[in-house]
């Protein structure tokens, strides 16, 4: 974690995806953070019922000098959310968080499917994983708190490095149609 910390101060963006034990960042388990600061540079880190947990406290501390990086900007999906979630946590940047999920929605309000993998697949020609692929499905799904450590980094880490590559492309996209000031304000 502390080479993670080491790595991500000199990035010029930091991508964070939480993984949590269902889909309601308010009531579920954080599971874990996966982070990217780079084009294929990302670590998960794992908390809550996770398998090889770190005590958030402990991560806290470790995070705080990307955490009160007021100059470092942070990437989510559903920023929003994401905010919610690191603050109830302790865990909060003070910097502002940028929502590629409400530029996609910008760029095209009238798509109902603005998932990250959706949006890597039309916008980078890559295809993702999908939690299907990794859980199961249906009666068979096993939540994410019963995969094994290395699957659940594997999906999380790609889904911060998507994130990361998205984000650059979508504000290009938003500046090219016109729609920066709608996003800004």
């Amino acid at each position: 974690l502390r080479f993670l910390v080491s790595m991500a101060r000199g990035a010029e963006r930091l991508a964070v995806v939480p993984l949590l034990s269902g889909d309601n960042v308010r009531e579920d388990t954080l599971l874990g953070l996966s982070l990217a600061w780079n084009e294929g540079l990302a670590r998960h880190v794992p908390l809550g019922l996770s398998q090889g947990a770190l005590p958030l406290a402990e991560v806290g501390g470790i995070l705080a000098p990307l955490l009160e990086d007021a100059d470092l900007a942070w990437v989510g999906w559903d920023a929003k959310a994401l905010r919610t979630l690191l603050a109830s946590h302790g865990l909060a940047p003070k910097g502002v968080i940028d929502d590629g999920q409400l530029v996609a929605y910008l760029l095209a309000p009238g798509e109902r499917h603005l998932s990250i993998e959706r949006q890597a697949e039309s916008r980078l020609g890559l295809r993702a994983g999908t939690l299907e692929s990794l859980a199961g499905s249906g009666r068979s799904a096993k939540p994410l708190a019963d995969l094994s450590l290395e699957g659940v980094s594997g999906y999380g880490c790609e889904r911060a490095d998507l994130v990361w590559r998205l984000w650059p492309v979508l504000r290009a996209k938003l500046a090219e149609v016109g729609l920066e000031p709608l996003y800004s304000d």
